[in-house]
């Protein structure tokens, strides 16, 4: 049997603690817990701040406002509600047809580690537009999530979507449920969206989508810059069958010089009796002078796509304009590349304009231009590559044909060999004769109008009306 022995207590000075150890224990726990109600205190007067900066910054949109804004803070956690206005300057929409959602919150401002608060929301449709989408969500209308607002500012949210159903004039719709995640920084934006099934049926045509996902990451909200891809796996249609397609839209800024990169892909595509494999695409546009690109993008958006300019904005508009003329950018395809019914095709395409030295802009000495594409294989059709050959648009190489061209100062070679460039010659002089025309605030030949008198046009028609 065990015995259990007795270990005898020896008492000992060190544990006792003096009434000045006592105070000071209890000054501590207390200024802690001072510490923290203040901290989150002040959390709950920073979501007051946040609110109201939002509410201010919605007037200078040009998509939406939010107003009426209800906030009740308490100590620890705070709630409200705001109204969300979808607007539309350009005209597009009246006022009826605009759309109001209301925002409500619920936010525990309680310091956790990695959290500055706790973020419960709900968005739903006011007016008209609520049994709209009652009708679409089944006789829900709501969309809600849960997140946080990170030490750094940024908000964390997850999203959820109910099924989506609709019916009109014999085509019915179907969204599945959907889900996503979101963060907002001061100007970040991140987003991933996802949703399983698509389909819509009816006017003898069909549609299904199956695994759409939507990714977006901004690294500037306010200028574009960032990241944005859309994949679904497959894309069934009454005339086409796709799988594995992704667009990629890449906006980066390198050393005051803008790049936009265009990626469209396609894993397999079926249509028209035909079928594609691997199909990619690299669209860019390289090089542009990113201060006079935010401004030409920024006054698009501000004047509904260049009207009703002023005369101040007339003027910047066309130095922006002269700008990226003469720094020069380049604009092509890197590459394209596939199999097409056993074949593989190969090639790029690029048109560059080089930095303009003087103060004229000419386009013939700073204009290049290359381009150059392959199709190899056993399976091509020989009639057509001896056509193509013959014609001198393609040169034989081992299993297939090439077809190449280049363009500089006014020289055109195609396949190695120099030919005529008389017609190409003349467009671009008349396309050089009309840029300069505009560069200079003068009448565009050929068109018969006048810029000046086109920017007063629309003012002058309202004023009559």
């Amino acid at each position: 049997m065990f015995r259990v022995a007795k270990i005898p207590f020896v008492k000992s000075n060190s544990m006792k603690l003096s009434p000045v150890h006592l105070k000071i224990i209890v000054a501590t726990v207390a200024g802690c817990v001072l510490l923290w109600l203040g901290v989150n205190v002040y959390a709950g007067k920073r979501a007051d701040s946040w609110l109201q900066e939002f509410v201010a910054a919605s007037e200078k949109s040009q998509s939406y406002h939010l107003r009426n804004l209800q906030h009740q803070r308490g100590l620890l956690s705070s709630e409200g509600h705001v109204d969300v206005a979808l607007i539309d300057d350009c005209g597009g929409l009246s006022r009826s047809e605009s759309m109001t959602t209301r925002l409500t919150y619920r936010l525990k401002h309680t310091i956790f580690p990695l959290a500055l608060m706790n973020i419960e929301w709900s968005i739903e449709p006011l007016g008209k537009q609520r049994e709209t989408f009652e009708k679409l969500f089944s006789g829900q209308a709501r969309l809600e999530g849960r997140g946080k607002v990170g030490l750094n500012g940024d908000v964390h949210s997850d999203m959820r979507l109910p099924e989506i159903r609709w019916s009109s004039q014999g085509t019915r719709l179907t969204v599945s449920p959907s889900v996503g995640t979101i963060v907002v920084g001061k100007d970040t934006l991140k987003l991933d969206w996802h949703t399983g099934k698509i389909s819509t049926r009816g006017k003898d045509s069909a549609m299904a989508i199956d695994d759409l996902r939507l990714a977006i990451d901004l690294t500037s909200t306010s200028r574009g810059l960032g990241k944005v891809a859309l994949m679904i796996e497959k894309f069934d249609t009454s005339d086409f069958t796709a799988n594995g397609m992704s667009l990629v839209t890449q906006v980066v800024e390198k050393a005051g010089r803008m790049d936009i990169d265009i990626t469209p892909e396609t894993k397999l595509l079926q249509a028209g009796g035909k079928q594609f494999k691997n199909l990619v695409f690299d669209f860019g546009i390289h090089g542009l002078h990113a201060e006079s690109t935010d401004y030409v993008f920024k006054l698009a958006q501000t004047s509904c796509n260049f009207q009703n300019l002023t005369q101040q904005e007339t003027d910047k508009l066309h130095a922006s304009l002269r700008k990226l003329l003469y720094e020069g950018f380049s604009v092509g395809i890197g590459r394209i590349s596939g199999t097409v019914d056993g074949g593989d095709l190969d090639g790029k395409w690029s048109v560059t304009l080089a930095k303009t030295p003087g103060d004229e802009f000419f386009l013939m000495p700073v204009l290049t231009s290359q381009g150059e594409l392959s199709l190899t294989g056993k399976d091509i059709k020989q009639i057509e590559k001896k056509t193509l050959i013959a014609l001198g648009f393609a040169q034989e190489i081992p299993d297939g044909m090439r077809g190449s061209y280049d363009f500089a100062n006014g020289v055109l070679k195609l396949n190695g060999k120099v030919s005529e460039a008389a017609l190409i010659e003349t467009m671009l002089q008349t396309i050089e004769q009309k840029i300069r025309s505009f560069l200079r605030g003068e009448p565009i030949p050929g068109t018969g109008h006048d810029p000046a008198e086109e920017e007063m046009e629309a003012p002058a028609e309202a004023l009559e009306t």
